[in-house]
C-alpha cells in the first residue's frame, strides 16, 4: 500500500540521517557525545518530544525547522516554537537551509528580568563558555513601561564581570516582529 511505502521511505531517510550525523560527529571529534535518535509515530509532535527529553534527561533539544525562513516562523506557530516555549532544557532550532561553519558564535535568550531566570541565564553562560560564544539577552517591552528599562542595569551589574553577555530592551506591540528584527 502507499501508506506502507511512505512509512518505509521515512524510516530509510531517518536511518540515513542518523548515519550522516554520526559521521559529522566523528569528523568534529565529538563521537564521545551521547546522542539519542528516535522515530515515533504519533499524531502529536510536541508532547512526545518534551516527554522523551525528560525521560532521557537530555541536556539540549535540537530541532530542524522545515520551511522556516526567519525567526518569526521559528518562534510562532511552529513545533520548534512550541517546544522552545515548553521545554525545561535549551532548544537549538536549525533552519532547513542553514549552513554550519563549525562554530556557535551567539546564543539568544528572551527575558523578563525575573529572578527565576537567573538559573537559565547562568546555564546559557555555561554553554557560551563551552562554545566560546556571546549571549544576547533580549526583553521585548510589550507594555512600554519603565520596569524593564530599570531592571536591565541591575542585570548588567549582576553580570558586569562577564564580557560574554549583552542585554537589550526593545519596544514592540508583539513578540514576533521585534524578535525577528533583533535576530
Amino acid at each position: 500500500s502507499i501508506h506502507k511505502e511512505m512509512e518505509s521511505e521515512k524510516l530509510h531517510e531517518f536511518k540515513n540521517s542518523v548515519a550522516k550525523l554520526r559521521e559529522i560527529a566523528e569528523q568534529q571529534n565529538l563521537a564521545s557525545v551521547r546522542v539519542s535518535h528516535m522515530m515515533k509515530r504519533d499524531s502529536h509532535t510536541v508532547k512526545p518530544i518534551l516527554r522523551e527529553a525528560i525521560r532521557e534527561k537530555v541536556d539540549m533539544i535540537i530541532l530542524g525547522t522545515k520551511g522556516a525562513s526567519g525567526a518569526r516562523e521559528v518562534f510562532i506557530g511552529s513545533v520548534a516554537g512550541e517546544v522552545m516555549e515548553n521545554a525545561s532544557v535549551p532548544v537549538l532550532a536549525i533552519p532547513e537551509d542553514a549552513v554550519f561553519d563549525g562554530k556557535i558564535d551567539r546564543l539568544g535568550i528572551t527575558t523578563e528580568f525575573s529572578d527565576e531566570e537567573v538559573r537559565v541565564l547562568d546555564k546559557a553562560l555555561e554553554y557560551a563558555e563551552f562554545f566560546d560564544a556571546e549571549v544576547f539577552c533580549v526583553n521585548v517591552d510589550l507594555n512600554h513601561v519603565e520596569f524593564y528599562r530599570q531592571a536591565q542595569p541591575k542585570w548588567e551589574d549582576r553580570y558586569k564581570d562577564n564580557e560574554r553577555i549583552h542585554f537589550y530592551v526593545v519596544d514592540g506591540d508583539s513578540l514576533q516582529k521585534p524578535l525577528s528584527t533583533f535576530v
